[in-house]
């Protein structure tokens, strides 16, 4: 799915049907791609990149989408998402300016001036600070609420839409 919005326009504030299908979205921000992509996978997320990095967790070991954090005007202001393809990982990020929505080396991110000004930069929902949308991706957790258990017909669904990213 996040790779469909490659080479879509970047526009501030965007609001963007959630509904809509990739091809019908003319325009994002960085921070309304990550609730596309995420309500399209039956959660709901909040708005704005510093509230999604509030909204999630640091992680050790990446897995496809993680999200990476860069900063913009000393605090949180910029996020994008971790995908792994071809052995090699990378961030899908609508980026201001001439760039819109772009594929990124995960390295390169990295490597920029506002990424390394935010702490723990690298990651991934807590889904205590989410809300499920579509029960049929219901999930079971652990007692430490970090391994997902799929059940029933919901791990293939999931998986279907876990692949989309």
């Amino acid at each position: 799915m996040a790779l469909k919005l490659v080479g879509k326009k970047y526009k501030f504030g965007a609001e963007v049907n959630m509904d809509a299908k990739p091809e019908e979205i003319e325009a994002i921000d960085c921070s309304e791609f990550i609730q596309y992509l995420f309500y399209k996978l039956g959660y709901q997320v909040p708005d704005g990149s510093i509230n999604q990095y509030y909204a999630s967790i640091p992680v050790s070991t990446l897995a496809t989408g993680d999200l990476v954090f860069a900063e913009r005007g000393g605090k949180v202001g910029h996020i994008g998402v971790i995908i792994r393809q071809n052995d090699e990982w990378t961030v899908i990020e609508a980026r201001g300016g001439r760039y819109g929505v772009i594929e990124t080396k995960l390295d390169d991110f990295l490597k920029r001036k506002s990424c390394g000004a935010i702490k723990d930069n690298m990651r991934r929902f807590d889904k205590t600070k989410i809300r499920i949308l579509n029960y049929k991706t219901l999930l079971i957790y652990d007692k430490l609420g970090s391994i997902e258990k799929k059940i029933g017909e919901v791990i293939k669904k999931f998986d279907e839409l876990k692949g989309l990213l």
